[in-house]
């Protein structure tokens, strides 16, 4: 194999900068940020620009999506000290010159890259990387013909993208059949569950039936838009009538899935609201608040088993102390909603309803900080995590 940088002086031992720089790449940011202390020769490789590309990010910051009648609104909240700008580009202003901008809507993002999705039915999605302002075009499912009788119904779309596993992308939607009757909709439960699943490397779409299914997954009627991706794998909530939360795990490469019951509230057998699932230090985690406002972390520590051991838990008062107990102008008590966990630190960011402000609450020091205060409604704001991606994409083939 032939590296161009072999002549440069070798940082460990007689191993070339840049196998050292691939062996880097697969270590977790953490433990690549320790690995600066080794020597001044490890710490200039990491931080060296034409490494830095493959070499894993951390949380930069936040991008705010609404929508109004011009298309989305972007912007941007950073947790940077000196925000890198040039380093993204905050606003997504190359997507402005895409036909069709107006009628973009924000779908979901992972690990750098985000999705949108034409309103007008013809011209499917856009992946984009505001880090390299790529963009690709992605065209939707075409589904078989239907009878008259039912349709499919789609759930959210999830975006997977791991660059520990692949340089390419996927997209899981999940469909239900619905059976119409006497001029409603409804969810026929003898109908089957399928699934759509998109490959950037291959281009094309491929349908599962419900074989693909397992423990009655087809039998839950809703998926959280909340996810995480861990390991190449994706991590969703499903819900049903009268049933407690479960985990969904999807493995869209070896088309492998599993079912990973979340952890038990103490007193009672389900959590009175829905709860969310987040990637952090290469763990998976479940978090959810109980009706008294106590919010618990959850971490999964063992997968084989199932093993489920409560990292945190703090109660609304000591989050927010004397805010707890006033009354919105509605007259209804004051309500916050965790956005998402960083992917590197015992952090999690939430957004507070009544003053629209985003905040962060580190658990290791019990310290609440505001990042920023909102200025569009939180209730149809995408507050949306962002990790940028150095590395251009061989599947997003456009560029600003």
């Amino acid at each position: 194999m032939d590296y161009p940088n072999l002549k440069r002086s070798a940082v460990a031992g007689d191993l070339p900068e840049d196998p050292l720089a691939e062996i880097l790449a697969r270590v977790p940011i953490r433990s690549l940020c320790r690995s600066k202390c080794v020597a001044k020769t490890w710490r200039d490789l990491i931080e060296d620009p034409f490494h830095r590309k493959k070499l894993p990010q951390t949380l930069q910051g936040y991008f705010l999506i609404t929508r109004d009648t011009c298309g989305p609104h972007i912007g941007y909240a950073s947790l940077l000290a000196r925000p890198a700008r040039r380093q993204i580009d905050p606003s997504l202003s190359f997507l402005t010159k895409l036909p069709g901008f107006e009628s973009l809507t924000f779908l979901d993002s992972c690990n750098g890259l985000l999705i949108f999705e034409h309103m007008e039915k013809s011209l499917g999605y856009v992946v984009c990387n505001p880090t390299t302002k790529q963009w690709g075009a992605v065209p939707r499912y075409a589904p078989p013909p239907c009878s008259s009788s039912s349709l499919m119904y789609d759930t959210p779309m999830y975006l997977v993208f791991d660059l520990a596993v692949s340089s390419h992308f996927h997209l899981v939607q999940f469909v239900w059949g619905w059976e119409e009757l006497e001029e409603r909709f409804v969810v026929d439960e003898e109908l089957s569950t399928s699934v759509n699943v998109y490959s950037s490397e291959s281009g094309q779409w491929i349908h599962i039936e419900s074989g693909w299914f397992t423990h009655g997954l087809q039998k839950w009627h809703h998926l959280g838009s909340c996810c995480a991706v861990l390991n190449g794998m994706l991590y969703f909530i499903v819900y049903g009538n009268y049933k407690a939360d479960q985990i969904a795990a999807v493995d869209v490469q070896e088309v492998t899935r599993k079912i990973i019951p979340v952890p038990i509230m103490a007193g009672t057998k389900r959590w009175p609201k829905r709860g969310c699932v987040a990637q952090s230090q290469g763990c998976l985690h479940y978090i959810n608040k109980a009706a008294d406002a106590q919010l618990s972390i959850w971490v999964l520590e063992d997968y084989d088993t199932q093993k489920w051991v409560l990292k945190h838990s703090v109660s609304f008062m000591e989050l927010f102390a004397k805010l707890s107990h006033q009354q919105s102008h509605r007259g209804r008590k004051k309500d916050y909603s965790v956005v998402a966990m960083h992917p590197d630190a015992n952090v999690i960011f939430i957004v507070q309803d009544w003053n629209q402000k985003l905040i962060s609450y580190d658990m290791d020091h019990k310290l609440v900080s505001v990042i920023r205060t909102l200025e569009n409604d939180t209730s149809t704001m995408h507050v949306v995590p962002y990790v940028p991606c150095f590395l251009e994409s061989p599947a997003l083939t456009n560029k600003h």
